[in-house]
């Protein structure tokens, strides 16, 4: 006989069923998990790079900086020098304050043009005082002569006449001009300034007294003739310009102050002046002191 089955019994069946599909599901996530999914990987630290190739470099750099060094102390030029030129300074004519000027530095100007003028409330006061002494003098001899025809009044007015012609041209000379043609290269005072005669109120440089001073060593000496065409090299901008040899030193002399490092301690130099040609002056303009330098290959070119 067919025994009565319970309820537990009857959803047994059902739930290995449930069972069973719920292990498939898991299997079937494992699965996906261990064959699709893509994890990010951390890339590797980057390798600290080895001190040799950057040592390398340090040396090449220093090398390179010490052939240059070397190179443009000691080979690349034969000699140096310095520009220069007539440098005149200008003073103020008598003691007084600067009333205006008219130039700059830097500025070209001709000779008779006016650089600046003065002013001195002195010698005008002193002007007027003499004026009015004249006229109280000139009045008096009236007088006199009228009654006496004396000459021992009149004295006294030519001498007032000849202070007051004196006190006039020297107020007249209130205005500087340039004594010759040339170039402004330093103004030293400013308008409202007091002025002495031992002062200087612009300097120029005469036109056309330009020149460059180079200094040959005893071995270089005959090197060097009047005539010579020489290409110099113009420092900080190593402009190349041409001169020409126009004057040799008679003695020889130690280097000046601003070139003793380029020569050794007490070294005997030979002065040599070099003209610029024109050509070059028109469209360079060169600063005096300023530092020049005789390449070893330079041309010459005999008259």
């Amino acid at each position: 006989t067919e025994l009565k089955r319970s309820p537990a019994d009857k959803a047994a069946p059902a739930i290995e069923q449930s069972v069973e599909a719920a292990i498939e599901a898991i299997g079937d996530v494992e699965q996906l998990f261990s064959t699709t999914a893509q994890f990010p990987v951390r890339p590797p630290l980057p390798q600290r790079p080895s001190g040799k190739p950057v040592l390398l470099a340090v040396l090449v750099l220093a090398l390179s900086g010490l052939s240059i060094c070397i190179w443009n102390s000691f080979l690349r030029f034969k000699t140096y020098g310095a520009v220069t030129g007539q440098v005149v300074h200008v003073p103020p004519p008598w003691n007084g304050t600067v009333a205006r000027i008219f130039v700059k530095e830097g500025d070209e100007v001709e000779a008779g043009q006016v650089l600046a003028t003065l002013e001195n409330h002195g010698l005008r006061d002193k002007v007027d005082e003499l004026t009015e002494k004249l006229r109280v003098a000139r009045s008096k001899r009236r007088t006199i002569v009228l009654e006496d025809d004396s000459e021992t009044e009149r004295l006294p007015v030519e001498l007032i006449e000849s202070d007051l012609r004196r006190l006039q041209e020297q107020i007249q000379r209130r205005t500087i001009r340039a004594p010759f043609s040339g170039r402004i290269v330093d103004v030293s005072h400013e308008v409202a300034e007091y002025v002495e005669p031992s002062d200087s109120i612009v300097a120029m440089l005469r036109r056309g007294s330009t020149e460059i001073l180079i200094f040959s060593r005893q071995y270089q000496s005959d090197q060097f003739r009047i005539g010579d065409a020489i290409d110099v090299v113009i420092a900080p901008r190593d402009e190349t310009i041409r001169c020409r040899v126009v004057r040799v030193g008679e003695e020889y002399q130690k280097a000046p102050e601003n070139l003793a490092k380029h020569f050794r301690h007490d070294e005997k130099l030979l002065p040599v002046y070099l003209k610029p040609v024109a050509s070059q002056l028109d469209r360079r303009r060169l600063t005096l002191g300023s530092v020049v330098q005789v390449p070893n290959r330079w041309l010459q070119e005999r008259e």
